[in-house]
């Protein structure tokens, strides 16, 4: 082996081009190891690279045996600090090496140590290692020679690999940023495409939206030339965009008014305001359209600077239809004027403040003041305190969305009338109650014609009381057989008449009791009841009869109090009663309910008998009135009772009225207040 040369050597060239072969630094270390290990044969071969702070790291090695194989990575400065100076150091054995490094040495197992230090850029990298480990090993001086060749080789290959890592990592780090840049080109092309797309779609949505603009829309510039018209505008004046576009605004102004027009937009075009109204004087604006018509005008106009300079956006409507839609209504209003001035009855327009908004002539006579100066006016100051406290409750039913008709006196009254009859209907639009509508008729002389039949009435009622008392007694008396039998046909006779005379009997009863209530002369003597106690013993009163009719009776009752005469509430229930049973279907139930509410108590009767048409509703309650005239001979009964009812009611404060649905039962209804006035008698 001394006698040969490196060139000769015959794995020298075969090992350095297997190291200058590998890619990465990591292959070159690990191929360099491997490769010594084979060319001497020795045990153990790595290389440890010189860290900043001394110390070695361990990078690649090579073992005969796996018990060999180094454990750590890493080796303390004072260990490499020894061979960092010089070439190759060859020791056979422990004897030969640094005294320093001889306990190391043997904890690693090492009888004979050859290093190589590694370079790059002729600084010291690391170290080359080369461990026999069974004994003593005496390096001759071609192997020397040989390590401190390869050496030089690994070290070439080492600085030539990191340069290559570090070109690869500048070409990495520049096609890393080259990516970034183009990723952030595409995602400029992207947005600069989004926002394209979406000033394209502004852009149709604008066009959209100016064409199908209720409004006809023309943009002139500041020779008065057109630039756009939109579908409205050539709807309006019949020409189409590209009959107007580049044209002169003339051709859609009357003559006598395009001076005007010319005027006007250059004044416009000076004043620091962008927009106005086109007309704003008491000249009308016209417009001419393509036949030649004129018709009227409602315009304004705004100022824009664009690339083209300004231009001036007129947006106009025909209100053609709207001036003549405008004249109807005043001719209407003009004529519905005329007729209520004619009648002789009030008729007005409540609006929801209780603030008159219409009155006809008839107020002037009945006020004493110009019909017109109530417009605006609260009715508590037109009417003055006295008439405006009476009417108020009703007042408010109505504008609570109730209709309400009622007849009131006014006995302090300083003017001709007295009684007066009111009819309030609502103005309900949309849900909302906007006012209501008020009628107002005297019938103080009805009142007082009533007033002379009912004084006849209860005069002739009273004279006939007596002999008919007389007439029922001998006929009851004759019904006994103690003044001689009669033949089956009179007795047949006798008793219809006695029928008859109970039913007159009753009726003249009916007719005093409702004579004396009107008259004031029954008073209404108002004490604290309790509510389920009166409608328990109503019932009570009314069970006979619902038997005899198959009818059940039900209550559902409040645990309230009221101050009212519990004797006359009792009648009121028992004729509503009377009525639900008569005119309910065997097996039917006839409820009776009290619902307690927040300054009142509101009763219902309520049947499934056969109902009421609406049109008999509200004339129900008055006197003699039937559903049908065959009812008396049917049912019996006077035809007084739900006036008498509604007497009683009304002289409670309250009030009364019915739901039915025709054919399928009805819900008499009336409410009294939970407190009695003032005076506990009326």
């Amino acid at each position: 082996m001394l006698g040969q040369t490196l060139d000769s050597y015959p794995l020298f060239s075969e090992t350095t081009r297997s190291i200058h072969q590998s890619l990465t630094l990591q292959q070159i270390l690990q191929t360099s190891v491997c490769e010594v290990q084979t060319l001497l044969g020795c045990d153990r071969v790595f290389i440890l690279k010189h860290q900043a702070d001394g110390s070695g790291q361990l990078m690649a090695q090579a073992s005969r045996e796996q018990a060999w194989e180094l454990l750590t990575d890493s080796f303390t400065a004072d260990y490499l600090a020894p061979y960092r100076q010089g070439g190759v150091a060859a020791f056979s054995s422990l004897t030969d090496m640094p005294p320093d490094a001889s306990n190391r040495l043997t904890s690693l197992r090492v009888a004979a140590q050859l290093v190589v230090p590694l370079s790059k850029r002729q600084q010291f990298w690391g170290l080359l290692m080369v461990h026999h480990c069974h004994q003593p090993h005496p390096w001759n001086l071609l192997e020397t020679r040989l390590m401190e060749q390869l050496g030089a080789q690994i070290s070439a290959a080492i600085e030539q690999a990191e340069q290559t890592d570090s070109l690869e990592i500048m070409v990495q780090q520049r096609t890393a940023a080259l990516s970034q840049a183009n990723q952030r080109l595409q995602r400029e092309i992207a947005e600069r495409i989004r926002m394209l797309a979406i000033l394209r779609e502004s852009q149709q949505t604008l066009a959209s939206i100016f064409d199908r603009a209720g409004e006809a829309i023309i943009c002139v510039d500041q020779t008065h030339h057109i630039r756009m018209f939109n579908h409205t505008a050539e709807r309006i004046f019949g020409y189409t965009a590209a009959e107007t576009i580049g044209h002169s605004m003339d051709m859609l102004l009357p003559e006598s008014f395009r001076g005007i027009h010319h005027n006007h937009i250059e004044a416009f075009d000076r004043s620091p305001v962008a927009s106005r109204r086109i007309g704003e004087n008491p000249h009308p604006v016209s417009g001419r359209r393509k036949n030649g018509e004129i018709f009227p005008i409602e315009a304004s106009v705004s100022k824009s600077t664009t690339k083209d300079g300004v231009w001036f956006t007129i947006m106009l409507q025909d209100i053609t239809k709207r001036l003549n839609a405008e004249e109807a209504i005043r001719r209407s209003e003009e004529q519905l004027r005329t007729t209520t001035n004619a009648l002789p009855v009030l008729i007005a327009y409540i609006d929801a403040e209780e603030r008159y908004r219409f009155n006809n002539r008839a107020y002037e006579d009945w006020l004493g003041v110009p019909h017109q100066s109530l417009a605006g006016q609260f009715l508590a100051t037109a009417l003055g305190p006295n008439i405006y406290d009476t009417i108020q409750p009703y007042l408010r039913q109505a504008l609570d969305g109730h209709g309400v008709t009622f007849e009131v006196e006014f006995p302090d009254s300083e003017r001709p009338y007295r009684w007066v009859s009111v009819s309030y209907q609502p103005d309900i639009q949309a849900g909302q109650v906007l006012g209501c509508f008020a009628m107002t008729q005297d019938i103080s002389a009805h009142k007082a014609a009533d007033q002379i039949k009912n004084e006849f009435v209860s005069v002739v009622s009273h004279e006939l009381r007596t002999p008919l008392t007389s007439v029922h007694g001998a006929l009851k008396l004759l019904t006994t057989g103690r003044l001689g039998q009669l033949a089956p046909q009179g007795k047949e006779l006798l008793e219809i008449a006695l029928n008859n005379t109970d039913r007159l009997t009753r009726l003249i009863n009916d007719v005093l009791d409702l004579e004396r209530i009107e008259s004031g002369r029954i008073k209404m003597l108002k004490v604290r009841c309790q509510v389920a106690a009166v409608l328990q013993h109503a019932v009570q009163t009314m069970q006979p009869m619902a038997h005899t009719h198959g009818v059940t009776l039900q209550v559902i009752s409040s645990n309230t109090h009221l101050y009212a005469d519990p004797d006359h509430l009792e009648q009121t229930l028992t004729n509503l009663l009377s009525n639900a049973i008569k005119f309910s279907p065997q097996g039917e139930t006839v409820v009776l309910k009290s619902i307690e509410q927040d300054h009142q108590i509101l009763f219902k009767v309520s049947d499934h008998g056969r109902g009421i048409p609406e049109d008999k509703l509200e004339t129900i309650f008055e006197r003699f009135q039937q559903v049908d005239a065959s009812d008396t001979r049917k049912h019996g009964g006077t035809g007084l009772g739900l006036a008498i009812c509604r007497e009683i009611v009304q002289h409670h404060g309250g009030r009364i009225w019915v739901t039915s649905l025709h054919g399928e039962g009805s819900t008499f209804c009336f409410t009294l207040p939970k407190t009695a006035k003032p005076d506990s008698v009326s």
